[in-house]
């Protein structure tokens, strides 16, 4: 019963893929009207869409647990410095994955 309530490991992974964005394209180039980013951002939007689907293989999430990744990969990216557009954009691209 209690398991829908478990967010641990949805928030580990949450943070996991906020650091490999993070990895790839740095805040300062995070401005969607910035065209450099273009190039990288389609290699890290592909990367981030595996490894959400090799997560949701292992582990079944409910909405709660797949809003908390979502809040926790949002929220890392912003207090990283990152344009508040940019992470909407990219944390709405995740929500339709998941």
């Amino acid at each position: 019963m209690f398991g829908f309530l478990d967010v641990k490991q949805v928030e580990k992974f949450g943070e996991s893929l906020a650091g490999l964005l993070m990895e790839r394209i740095p805040p300062e180039a995070s401005v969607l009207g910035d065209k450099s980013p273009t190039k990288k951002l389609f290699p890290a939007v592909h990367k981030l869409h595996q490894q959400i689907d090799q997560f949701k293989l292992e582990h079944k999430m409910n909405f709660y647990q797949k809003a908390k990744l979502l809040n926790t990969f949002k929220w890392q990216l912003l207090s990283s410095g990152y344009n508040k557009e940019f992470v909407d954009e990219i944390t709405q691209g995740l929500a339709l994955k998941l």
